[in-house]
């Protein structure tokens, strides 16, 4: 059944989107040992489950695995893997952000391994095939990469959302386990914690990226998928009314004093902290938020929440997911053998599940079983409910 490989996937999200979010590790630069596979990464929040992961690894075969941060994420940790490149002394594994061009300069300079051969042996049932595309190209690939070939594996995945903080919702005089659903009943909730003295909520604008993970969603429900998929491919204008529409929710966030002052110029992180310290009642993030806030605030009592719908907007409501994250191994590294089978290793459902509580992922699997599999709604908050608690508990008992 599908659903048994979406636990499979939540799994894999909750081991590495779960960090205590206090070790940073060590960075990038240190000499290896002899033997030892180096693998940069800029996951700072999780480096605690990435050490227990390779103690547990050497111990099973004696091969030694040191993760380390290199960077940040965003323009620095790239820099650092170019100048890396440039200099022969990237290490054995890296983190990637993303596919496309931006994984296509490092293959067609011959720094990446391509990994299609290992992924025919069975290695690729373990995922979406979705997750795969993300670092696989096709035929007639504008970036000149062998069409049919894979050069990086999945490590994370990711979904966009709304929290919500359960307290300033409450002392608003809202209801704590009912969130807006609708476009109108959540600015009705940012008046009302407005009127309370709450500021409503924080989103990070002033990092790009954002304002599409916001747009996006309410564009598809606006436009649905032909006329949205034309507009991409310069088919339609976007002087249409259903752009006209997913804009001018912008405006209603400014005319009714939504955000937090300087959302427009304010990066990510800083609304993570504004939303992790209690300041604020709401914020747009990603699920790696969750050990975001575990690691600042243990105390946040939050919830999760679909993206409001627009009441008028005539198709489904989508959200942002996919791949988070992913590892190349590099055609410099002494040890590409070893390398490619930890990151087998590390991929299994094994080590997967086994970092994860098993009473709560148990819990999640007969929540599944127990619900109406066509009460879409119903079955996704309860797993979001369940996922949520995992994660936090996981967390907490890590720390």
């Amino acid at each position: 059944m599908r659903w048994i490989k979406t636990l499979a996937s939540v799994c894999l999200s909750v081991v590495l989107l779960s960090g205590c979010g206090k070790k940073e590790g060590d960075r990038a630069g240190t000499a290896p040992k002899e033997g030892e596979i180096v693998f940069w990464h800029w996951w700072t929040d999780r480096q605690q489950i990435l050490d227990e992961l390779a103690a547990e690894y050497k111990q099973k075969t004696g091969v030694s695995v040191r993760f380390q941060v290199a960077a940040p994420v965003g323009s620095e940790y790239n820099n650092k893997l170019q100048a890396a490149a440039q200099g022969n002394t990237l290490p054995d594994i890296i983190g990637i952000a993303a596919g496309g061009e931006f994984l296509a300069r490092y293959i067609n300079a011959g720094k990446i391994l391509e990994l299609t051969d290992s992924m025919k042996r069975d290695w690729q049932d373990r995922f979406f095939p979705r997750t795969l595309e993300d670092f696989s190209y096709k035929e007639g690939n504008q970036y000149g990469v062998k069409p049919g070939t894979v050069w990086a594996v999945p490590i994370s995945a990711m979904a966009i959302q709304f929290y919500y903080n359960k307290d300033l919702f409450k002392q608003a005089g809202l209801d704590p386990e009912n969130p807006p659903k609708t476009w109108k009943s959540f600015l009705e909730a940012g008046r009302k914690l407005k009127e309370n003295g709450i500021i409503p909520m924080s989103i990070g604008f002033g990092d790009l990226w954002m304002i599409g993970a916001f747009m996006e969603p309410y564009a598809w429900s606006y436009l649905g998928k032909d006329k949205m998929r034309s507009t991409i491919l310069g088919r339609q204008s976007y002087m249409v009314s259903e752009w006209e529409k997913t804009l001018k929710l912008f405006a209603d966030l400014k005319d009714n004093d939504i955000l937090a002052k300087g959302s427009v110029t304010s990066p990510n992180k800083e609304s993570e902290q504004l939303f992790a310290n209690g300041k604020c009642a709401m914020i747009m993030n990603g699920s790696w938020g969750m050990s975001v806030f575990r690691g600042m605030n243990p105390d946040l009592n939050y919830g999760v929440m679909r993206l409001p719908k627009a009441e008028d907007a005539p198709y489904p409501m989508y959200v942002r997911g996919g791949v988070g994250s992913g590892a190349a191994v590099t055609t410099s590294s002494k040890h590409q053998k070893e390398a490619v089978e930890f990151l087998k290793w590390l991929t299994a459902k094994e080590q997967m599940l086994n970092k994860v509580k098993e009473e709560y992922a148990e819990d999640l699997y007969h929540a599944m079983q127990k619900l109406d599999g066509d009460n879409r709604e119903k079955l996704d908050a309860k797993a979001r409910e369940l996922l949520t608690l995992s994660i936090q508990r996981y967390a907490g008992s890590h720390i």
